[in-house]
């Protein structure tokens, strides 16, 4: 069973990593700040959160779904290794943030049950869902493309996005297993960075 998910995953990342590399014309947010969006999600314990009451400090994003059984589980991963590079102060400085795709069913109790089987400390990390709009309003905005699939559920970009305090796209990193070195250096210049 391994074996055939580890195939599949590098039979379907190539793909996705060349949708995200060869799009030009993205539908990317105009905007400053994604939080301009002014769009409500429901975190892990189901608590409405505007995206503008995230101001302040830095996230890594990324947007996924918890039926994933191919490039989520990857993602979630690589976030973690992502996340090790920093010191306990530096992480203490910035959040995490797991986009939900499919409203339907990463319900806050999913979301959170989801969260504990991958070992993801709620303190730092948040969970959230909403609707097929405000989702959709959201992926425009990053640049992130996915589409539903009878078989997989989704199919998806493997995309990371890194936000600054005012919730600006400040670098994305649009594969898995990527050299991490610069979504690194994004985050530690941003977090070196005084509050305005």
């Amino acid at each position: 069973m391994k074996l055939i998910y580890i195939l599949l995953l590098f039979l379907f990342t190539p793909v996705l990593n060349a949708l995200d590399s060869n799009d030009k014309s993205s539908n990317q947010f105009k905007g400053p700040s994604v939080y301009e969006l002014d769009s409500t999600w429901i975190n892990q314990n189901g608590v409405n959160v505007n995206l503008e009451e995230l101001k302040g400090k830095p996230y890594i994003v990324t947007m996924a779904f918890t039926g994933c059984r191919y490039s989520c589980p990857l993602i979630i991963e690589e976030l973690k290794r992502i996340d090790r590079k920093f010191t306990a102060k530096q992480r203490a400085q910035y959040g995490i943030i797991f986009f939900s795709i499919d409203p339907t069913n990463d319900t806050p109790s999913v979301l959170r049950a989801y969260a504990k089987k991958s070992g993801i400390d709620l303190n730092r990390w948040i969970f959230m869902t909403s609707n097929d709009e405000t989702v959709r309003d959201l992926a425009a905005a990053v640049g992130f493309k996915y589409k539903k699939d009878a078989k997989m559920g989704f199919s998806h970009s493997n995309l990371i996005t890194v936000l600054d305090r005012n919730g600006s796209i400040n670098f994305q990193q649009k594969a898995i297993n990527q050299n991490r070195t610069d979504i690194i250096n994004a985050l530690k210049k941003l977090l070196a960075k005084k509050k305005n």
